[in-house]
């Protein structure tokens, strides 16, 4: 690399390199400036690769000296810890993963498996137990009962809250989403059943109206009665 040659801008120089993907030569700009006292050089690009241009090389050069941009190296470090933390988040399908690990290759897990891949990875699979809310697991379970059997509905929903707990248990997320599996998921897991006397209060007070919930959608009632 030959040595830096100036641009009509301050404190932007280029040196001459071999063209990446080309013949010949192209230009690498750099930027100088001063910063907390101390004086930086950095490289901001090539001429043909990354279309730099000593323009843009001065506005970056602003920039950096006007704290607006941070320096290559500074967006690695925080690329690499975004991805680090990205990695670490204990998402469904992570957890699952670990859970299967973790379990005899056997007919039940087979199953299980199936039951994840086909009914809850599309959904939560790239969500932490923390993201899940109840609303989210009852539009599962009002939308499995239009085509699958209760039975089938309450195992999908179950193996949910087996997966959080399993989380919980080996450390991979915080007890808080322990509770949130009690409440979120317990919220679409459950209903209540009514006393002889509570179902004669309500067709007092509901008149004509009662039942009209039930008839308007069958899989409603159904859903009451499995679970």
């Amino acid at each position: 690399m030959n040595g830096r040659t100036k641009t009509k801008y301050p404190g932007v120089f280029y040196r001459e390199a071999e063209r990446i993907g080309g013949e010949g030569k192209e230009k690498v700009f750099y930027i100088v400036f001063k910063k907390d006292g101390k004086v930086l050089e950095e490289k901001v690009g090539r001429q043909f690769a990354d279309d730099m241009t000593p323009a843009k090389a001065a506005s970056i050069r602003s920039q950096r000296i006007e704290g607006k941009r941070v320096s290559p190296k500074e967006k690695r470090r925080v690329e690499k810890e975004r991805k680090i933390a990205e990695d670490s988040r204990p998402t469904m399908t992570r957890l699952w993963d670990e859970y299967k690990r973790q379990r005899p290759v056997d007919k039940s897990l087979r199953t299980d498996d199936g039951r994840f891949h086909l009914h809850l990875a599309p959904y939560f699979g790239g969500k932490t137990p923390a993201e899940i809310i109840s609303l989210d697991v009852d539009r599962i379970r009002v939308r499995m009962l239009k085509t699958h059997a209760p039975q089938t509905v309450k195992h999908v929903v179950a193996l949910l809250k087996r997966i959080i707990r399993f989380g919980v248990k080996k450390g991979l997320c915080p007890e808080s989403d322990r509770r949130l599996g009690r409440g979120a998921i317990g919220a679409a897991h459950k209903i209540h059943r009514r006393r002889p006397e509570q179902e004669g209060r309500r067709h007092n007070a509901c008149g004509p109206f009662y039942g009209y919930a039930e008839r308007r959608n069958p899989q409603l009632e159904m859903g009451r009665r499995e679970f």
